[in-house]
């Protein structure tokens, strides 16, 4: 059940592995609802393979079309955890370095080291998580 808080996309199975289910789905871009998208350059679909629980345990075989929700309020804490944390981190470390050494150029440089390690975390978390 799908409601206006829910984030749908369509998606057909290609694999099934017990509970895991293997589905592609076709990313639109955000601007595929321009009337323009046919002379633009930057209107864009992808295919994406994402692997799902299916904790529903619904009954799929391989080729079925079926539809994946994400809440919204995930969608959000994930545009936070890949923009809004690491902008804390930038300026943070910019603000507390240029106190400490007084010079902003050392500042600014273990600033983007240490948005970089943020974002090194950040991918091995996500690969441990796979």
């Amino acid at each position: 059940m799908m409601d206006n808080s829910t984030l749908c996309n369509d998606a057909v199975v290609k694999e099934i592995a017990g509970n895991e289910v293997l589905v592609e789905m076709t990313i639109k871009s955000a601007c595929d609802g321009c009337h323009a998208k046919s002379v633009c350059i930057s209107s864009q679909r992808r295919n994406e393979l994402v692997k799902i629980d299916n904790t529903a345990h619904t009954p799929l075989k391989i080729g079925d079309s079926v539809k994946i929700g994400i809440k919204q309020s995930i969608g959000n804490q994930a545009i936070f955890i890949a923009y809004g944390l690491p902008f804390v981190v930038l300026f943070v470390f910019f603000i507390l370095i240029s106190v400490v050494f007084g010079n902003e150029l050392v500042a600014a440089l273990i600033a983007l080291v240490a948005t970089g390690l943020y974002f090194a975390l950040l991918a091995l978390f996500n690969k441990k998580k796979k």
